[in-house]
């Protein structure tokens, strides 16, 4: 599964969601700015990851998500820039100023 894990993507995000959480839970703080720097976006631990891995990964295979976690946006559009998941995060926002009516008439902005 891991070399195709795009053809799972609910239960790939799901998952990976799951261990960053458990990964960022038990990682010392020291260790955490000494040598994840760069990864701080993803090993920071909340208390409701668990949570939004359960919720992330059902609606993965969508592609979207709209949240105003600002924290789970980063993560996940972190993780999908990296091409390792499909969904993207976008706040109740952005999603408001994107969206046009099925009728084809153009929002004002």
């Amino acid at each position: 599964m891991k070399a195709r894990h795009l053809d799972y993507p609910c239960i790939w995000t799901f998952s990976l969601l799951a261990r960053l959480s458990q990964y960022a839970q038990t990682i010392e703080e020291g260790e955490r700015k000494a040598k994840f720097a760069e990864f701080a976006d993803l090993l920071e631990a909340h208390e409701n990851d668990f949570i939004d891995a359960d919720i992330v990964g059902t609606g993965a295979h969508c592609g979207m998500m709209i949240t105003n976690d600002h924290g789970l946006i980063a993560r996940l559009n972190r993780l999908h820039d990296a091409n390792l998941i499909w969904i993207q995060a976008f706040t109740v926002s952005d999603a408001l100023r994107a969206y046009n009516p099925p009728n084809g008439r153009v929002r004002n902005r």
